[in-house]
């Protein structure tokens, strides 16, 4: 109840003092995120994902630098999807292999991922960026499959990109999908017919390929609220992801 008061009645004081002013909205914002986050924020989802993370202390372990090869790239991949318990109901690759460099054991990675979505019926999205020439998402050409452009058979591209905010550089939302108009990028769906650049999110893929979730075709983007505590780590050297502390003054 407290929680739901604050929120309408920040969002009612910002729209009285100006209806287009975004310093106001950003004001509330942050006014308003602690509470939310502290109160409101739901662990039931996360609890559901497994992060892994190519840090430096996992790097000075396997004693090597960034970038890693694309075997190694396989194995941990490979690793992952074989540990005990359920298999993960999908597998997000959160690095864009679009940049070529002398490394013949990419077909390791992509005989991999073909086997984890194939095999393992475990769905794979692979993160992407936009095509400077076409604006579709693309990979180095050694993974993609020319057959299906934009979905290979191994696996979904998705973006990841983000859109900072233009007053405080932050990003508030999460573009869930996004559309070139001929001009610039836009949120949302291309008006149907359209031969227009266009891509999901890679949370908008997962949620409706995986979950089945439907999203509707809003053009706005989702607000970003990011819980207070973080999920527990499995290393200890990953210390900037201990629980933060309980307290107003966060």
């Amino acid at each position: 109840v407290l929680l739901a008061a604050v929120s309408f009645g920040m969002l009612w004081l910002g729209d009285k003092i100006n209806a287009q002013g975004m310093a106001v909205t950003r004001f509330m914002a942050r006014a308003q995120a602690p509470v939310t986050a502290q109160l409101a924020y739901p662990d039931t989802a996360r609890d559901q994902i497994t992060v892994v993370l190519y840090d430096q202390a996992f790097l000075n372990t396997l004693g090597t630098a960034w970038p890693i090869s694309y075997q190694e790239h396989a194995d941990w991949l490979g690793r992952l999807v074989d540990l005990p318990g359920a298999p993960p109901k999908a597998l997000m690759v959160d690095i864009t292999f679009g940049q070529e460099r002398p490394d013949p054991s990419w077909a390791a990675l992509k005989e991999q991922l073909c086997a984890i979505q194939r095999e393992r019926g475990i769905p794979v999205f692979l993160a992407a960026l936009p095509d400077a020439a076409t604006g579709q998402l693309a990979i180095r050409p050694e993974l993609m499959d020319a057959s299906r452009a934009g979905n290979a058979r191994c696996y979904t591209l998705v973006g990841v990109d983000y859109v900072p905010d233009p007053l405080d550089a932050v990003a508030w939302t999460y573009q869930t999908h996004r559309h070139f108009d001929g001009n610039q990028w836009l949120s949302g769906k291309p008006e149907a017919p359209s031969t227009r650049p266009y891509y999901r999110s890679a949370a908008l893929a997962m949620a409706e390929d995986v979950a089945g979730i439907q999203a509707d075709d809003h053009p706005q983007p989702m607000a970003l609220v990011w819980g207070h505590n973080s999920a527990p780590a499995a290393t200890a050297n990953a210390r900037h992801c201990v629980p933060g502390e309980r307290r107003w003054s966060s």
